[in-house]
């Protein structure tokens, strides 16, 4: 019994470390900033964590915007419109399942599926636009990319659901 009770304090402290920047109490204020319509201008069910550049959160959903194949959307940290930034069409890849990950002022992400139906990873610029980097083949190239893209030292890791070959 000695031994489990350790391991939940263990387990305790690195959930209080680990989120000791926020410790809402009985009277916390939360603020909606945006209800999703699942509409052209913003998208549905938003999916993976946002993530933050200056005083902006950046997102996606998998589904809504224009095409029904998900967005790309930015928020003011302290309030205000949502912003569309990107529509998938399918074409340039559909379904954003993870995060985006931020690297300099890109926004690196996948879909789960493209063009070519097996998946993308893309790049995504606010002052340049939209990059499609790579498209998932099947064939020893794996598809439908699940999750997020994770960078170290100047590469992004990754993984895909099957591989073929």
């Amino acid at each position: 019994m000695q031994k489990t009770q350790n391991w939940m304090r263990v387990g305790m402290l690195i959930a209080v470390v680990g989120c000791s920047f926020v410790v809402p109490s009985a009277d916390a204020q939360f603020t909606l900033l945006h209800s999703f319509t699942g509409g052209a201008s913003d998208g549905s069910n938003p999916v993976g964590s946002l993530t933050i550049c200056g005083s902006t959160l950046y997102g996606m959903t998998p589904l809504g915007g224009m095409y029904g194949e998900g967005n790309i959307f930015s928020i003011p940290v302290s309030g205000g419109a949502c912003e569309n930034l990107f529509d998938f069409d399918g074409f340039n890849g559909g379904v954003p399942i993870g995060s985006l990950t931020l690297n300099g002022s890109t926004l690196y992400g996948t879909t789960s599926f493209s063009g070519f139906g097996a998946g993308s990873i893309f790049c995504f610029d606010t002052h340049v636009g939209f990059q499609d980097l790579f498209e998932f083949g099947g064939l020893n190239h794996g598809t439908a990319p699940y999750g997020n893209l994770t960078l170290v030292n100047g590469v992004f890791y990754g993984h895909s659901s099957i591989i073929i070959g």
